[in-house]
């Protein structure tokens, strides 16, 4: 449900920001935002709480995203307390960037292996998606050792899973089915 609504606020906001050709400043501040959010725990514990009054909130907000931000995502980030709406802000930047990526023809896709990907394989894999999606693919590495091996391929909402892990969870559960 939150990532819904903060699509659909996300939507708004980046057709505000091509309007106003700051598309890519907003995504710069938003990054730099959800690092302090996502770092400093203090902040989403004020921000999220009921009873901390909404002007509060705005300050701290506005000083969060400093003097250099658009006038156009301050009063967004105001428009988003007054709404309370304030759970968005932790999904705020990544469906900003999948939404700006979008707009600029990039997708963003994640592969997730058992061990670290040389850099060699890291541009096999980039090619290969570039070259199925006819796009420009952003590609974040992580490990992931559960995997036992192979890779996880995350593209918005589509997983290719050739993982061990997926194989032999797949065959436990059709050994499951099969007995049951």
């Amino acid at each position: 449900m939150i990532r819904r609504v903060t699509s659909r606020y996300v939507k708004g906001l980046l057709q505000a920001s091509v309007g106003s050709d700051c598309v890519e400043p907003v995504e710069k501040i938003l990054k730099d935002f959800d690092r302090i959010f996502r770092e400093n725990r203090e902040i989403p514990d004020i921000i999220f709480h009921p009873t901390v009054p909404r002007g509060n909130k705005k300050r701290l907000l506005r000083g969060l995203l400093g003097e250099s931000a658009p006038e156009l995502l301050k009063h967004f980030f105001d428009y988003v307390v007054d709404k309370k709406r304030e759970r968005i802000l932790s999904l705020l930047y990544e469906e900003y960037k999948t939404a700006a990526g979008q707009l600029k023809g990039i997708v963003s896709a994640k592969v997730r292996s058992a061990k670290e990907l040389s850099k060699q394989q890291a541009k096999s894999i980039l090619r290969l998606l570039e070259q199925k999606l006819d796009k420009k693919v952003e590609l974040e590495c992580e490990i992931d050792e559960k995997l036992i091996g192979g890779l996880q391929v995350f593209l918005g909402s589509y997983i290719i899973d050739g993982s061990v892990k997926g194989r032999l969870d797949k065959l436990h559960k059709k050994l499951l089915e099969s007995t049951g």
